[in-house]
């Protein structure tokens, strides 16, 4: 949000004075100007970005301590809430049970886990508030390696976490701009004006980056996409012009399979009128290919100023189903447009990339929500949260759904995730009023809510919540109270337990030790809470603290956990046989499984011996490992067309195999527990290996002169197997997905 009207006037001098060409010395292609066409009543906007390419970012100077000229160190400019809510008084109206059920059980079930990373961000250097904390988590599939990139006002920062106990700092902290927009010319470069987003579009396992960029009656959204899974490379850069009358606060954004999507609040920049909500779709395609881009803006405001802060749906897990709009959302008090009750509005948005004019927001031209949901009763009048040693109270912006809006497809049905602060008790006792809705074909509806309080003095809010494929929800907050400095904590509910209550207890990531003294007492605006891509199971949520009382010494922290009952596989629960080696060769990049919607792994099928080559040379030379092509010539029964025909004929040129006899594979067939015996040892020690001669005394079904005998002894010699149980080792039985799963993991010693 903006700053005060005097730096307004200075920013533009900046501007002005410091506006470069778009040409850099190292000759990357520069952004063009845009190319726009006019918004005529509820017709969508249509707006062209060309693009630019930075400098790999680990080449690109940090600037760890000055701010942006550009930026005042001091409150960042609030803008007032919509005129439904301005014109309107809750009228307190509060389902008992919603927040008695958290409130009586809560603490109770204490199986929320401990952090598992947990370290400081970025901290408050540049004298200014709210930070703005948001941060996602992602994996790099040609490294195995996972990275967190966090963003605050107005700095961004990336760590390599592979190792989540012994994060490693890569880059930064340093501004934004000049990290991402250096020599793009234009105002994304130039200012540093902030409400970042970064995201993990786990699709494409790229990164995605925006902030606004404004300056008078010039208004902008700057977006960076990496060009590879590494943070540290080079990023595609976009810079749109939303408009030249309405300024684009609070930018929220979600990765969908055909755009990536943004609302917006627009606000009239000298006065603070209230000009309405915008939805926008940016042509992900092109970002990703990092060709010139287009954005599809629905200027909402235009026809009605009754919607304020809607979210996109930002997706984590399967892609949904090929032409599924994106869901937008607000949650609204019965008072503030006359419903029933309280109620949530979902809009679809359908972009149409062929023929833009095509796209579509909501029902009708008048913007109409497709969906209105009605919520539990809950009370968004909320006033300041209080702080220990200090009259200030810290803002809750309760009049809005905090980030993310989490959008899940389980095959069966589709899950939307969210909060929001409200009042539990018409005294300004913050709670989280969260909630799942679910749309099993016939449209969404309200699976469950509940709010989130504990029967004591301290108030809990500025929340974000989602879900892990298991279907457990985790939900990270601040906490604060009279005694009680502003701290972090989450708690969470797994998906068996009962409906509407957050019942799993309540975690501490890191204890405040200091208030925030700064009179606007902005806090916020937004925090995250992301969900690892690669096993789908570990939460990672970052929020603002302090640790000695100042006016705006903030430090944001970072920190991951699991549920104990979350498995990356619905068919392969926690406990079941493998479980563990399952979710290791899926993290190595051995497998990611038989299904991607619902997530399965087969535990009990049985492995080919044509899969059995994919499994073992991913396994020796690593998961990006792509074979010579097939010859067709090796195996009469594996044509150069045969699945799996190259990754066969490299296991043969590796002298793993010489086949299943005349001059064949036998690829369908299902491969013995014999046979991987053989498979799995000549992997490891070479083609040349021979074991040890068998002794007959291992297993009770191996005498020395079976079959692969002095294999199978080495096997359990070296610790890979213990047999099939009672003393035997079953030679003969096929191998199981499962079965597999632990022999790779101890033949190579997978992480």
């Amino acid at each position: 949000m903006h700053k005060s009207r005097l730096w307004n006037f200075i920013c533009i001098a900046i501007v002005t004075a410091l506006f470069i060409s778009p040409v850099n010395g190292a000759g990357v292609a520069l952004a063009a100007p845009n190319k726009n066409q006019p918004v005529t009543g509820s017709a969508p906007k249509i707006i062209t970005s060309e693009v630019s390419v930075s400098q790999p970012l680990g080449s690109i100077k940090v600037n760890p301590s000055a701010p942006d000229a550009n930026i005042a160190p001091a409150d960042r400019h609030k803008f007032p809430t919509a005129p439904k809510i301005l014109n309107s008084k809750s009228n307190n109206t509060f389902d008992p049970l919603a927040v008695q059920t958290a409130i009586s059980i809560n603490g109770g079930g204490g199986g929320m886990p401990a952090p598992i990373a947990n370290f400081d961000g970025i901290s408050g250097t540049t004298g200014y508030t709210p930070p703005d904390t948001n941060g996602d988590i992602g994996f790099d599939p040609a490294t195995r390696k996972k990275y967190y990139m966090e963003w605050v006002n107005v700095q961004l920062q990336i760590w390599d976490v592979t190792d989540p106990l012994a994060p490693v700092s890569l880059y930064g902290p340093t501004n934004g701009n000049t990290a991402l927009f250096s020599g793009m010319g234009g105002l994304c470069e130039t200012t540093n004006a902030g409400d970042p987003i970064v995201l993990f579009d786990h699709l494409a396992n790229r990164w995605f980056a925006s902030q606004f960029a404004y300056a008078a009656n010039n208004f902008h959204q700057c977006i960076a996409v990496s060009q590879t899974a590494n943070p540290m490379g080079a990023w595609y850069r976009y810079d749109f012009q939303i408009s030249t009358t309405k300024f684009n606060d609070y930018p929220k954004f979600g990765v969908w399979p055909d755009a990536y999507y943004m609302s917006i609040n627009e606000f009239d920049f000298t006065t603070d009128a209230y000009l309405g909500a915008g939805a926008v779709a940016f042509n992900r395609a092109a970002m990703l290919a990092g060709t010139a881009a287009s954005m599809i803006y629905f200027d909402l405001g235009a026809v009605t100023l009754d919607y304020y802060s809607l979210l996109p749906s930002d997706l984590d897990g399967p892609a949904p189903a090929v032409g599924t709009p994106n869901a937008f959302s607000e949650w609204d008090d019965s008072t503030w447009l006359g419903d029933a009750q309280d109620t949530l509005r979902i809009w679809n948005f359908h972009v149409d990339w062929a023929t833009p004019a095509n796209s579509t927001f909501g029902a009708n031209t008048s913007f109409a929500p497709n969906q209105l949901i009605a919520t539990s009763n809950v009370d968004p009048s909320l006033g300041g949260i209080a702080q220990p040693g200090t009259a200030v109270k810290l803002d809750t912006l309760s009049d809005r759904l905090m980030y993310r809006l989490q959008y899940r497809n389980f095959g069966s049905y589709q899950t939307l995730v969210g909060n929001h602060s409200v009042d539990v008790n018409a005294a300004d006792k913050a709670g989280i009023h969260w909630f799942e809705l679910r749309n099993s074909g016939a449209g969404w509806s309200k699976y469950q809510d509940g709010v989130y309080s504990v029967a004591d003095s301290e108030s809990r809010w500025m929340g974000s919540a989602a879900m892990d494929t298991s279907g457990d929800i985790a939900l990270g907050y601040s906490v604060s109270s009279g005694l009680t400095f502003p701290s972090i904590r989450y708690t969470g509910r797994y998906a068996a337990d009962p409906l509407d209550s957050m019942i799993q207890g309540e975690v501490s990531m890191v204890a405040g030790g200091g208030s925030q003294t700064s009179l606007a007492g902005r806090w916020g605006d937004y925090s995250m809470m992301a969900v690892d891509p690669l096993d789908d199971c570990t939460f990672w949520y970052t929020q603002e603290y302090y640790s000695t009382t100042s006016s705006s010494g903030w430090k944001t922290r970072i920190a991951s956990f699991r549920t104990p009952v979350c498995s990356t596989f619905a068919d392969v629960p926690v406990g079941a046989f493998g479980q563990t080696y399952i979710e290791s060769v899926n993290t190595a990049g051995i497998t990611s499984g038989c299904s991607t919607i619902p997530r399965l792994y087969c535990p009990n099928t049985s492995v080919t011996r044509a899969q059995m080559a994919i499994f073992l040379l991913r396994s020796i030379h690593g998961a990006t490992y792509s074979p010579p092509a097939a010859t067709g010539t090796v195996f009469t029964d594996v044509p150069a067309g045969a699945f799996a025909a190259a990754w066969i004929e490299q296991l043969a040129a590796e002298g793993i195999t010489s086949g299943c006899g005349g001059g064949n594979y036998c690829p369908n067939s299902p491969i013995t527990r014999a046979s991987m015996a053989i498979f799995l040892l000549r992997a490891e020690h070479g083609s040349a290996y021979a074991p040890p001669a068998a002794t007959g005394t291992v297993f009770t079904d191996i005498p020395a002169g079976a079959f692969a005998a002095a294999w199978i002894e080495q096997l359990a010699a070296e610790a890979i197997t213990s047999g099939c149980g009672g003393g035997n080792y079953c030679p003969n039985t096929a191998v199981s997905r499962a079965s597999m799963a632990v022999f790779l993991v101890k033949t190579f010693n997978l992480p």
